[in-house]
């Protein structure tokens, strides 16, 4: 299955850590579109940011546009602008 996705600092993200990261963008897309990270699964993220604005059509959000669940742990992260 192809994936489209856009964003901001990661594309895909799946079973990884980030660790004192920052995104500063703008990030237009269709489908799977995140401020920070577009796909997001089985991962740790830790002491990021995002800013900037955010659209899409799908699965959009201001820091990750779509989280496939799995173990994940989101810590001392945050966004600002608009997303929508």
């Amino acid at each position: 299955m192809r994936k489209r996705l856009s964003c901001g600092f990661i594309g895909s993200n799946i079973s990884s850590t980030v660790m004192f990261c920052e995104s500063l963008s703008d990030v237009f897309g269709n489908n799977m579109v995140g401020g920070f990270i577009g796909y997001n699964e089985n991962s740790i993220v830790l002491f990021c940011t995002a800013e900037g604005s955010v659209a899409g059509t799908k699965n959009v959000g201001g820091f990750v546009g779509f989280d496939a669940g799995g173990n994940y742990y989101f810590k001392n992260y945050w966004y600002s602008d608009e997303a929508g």
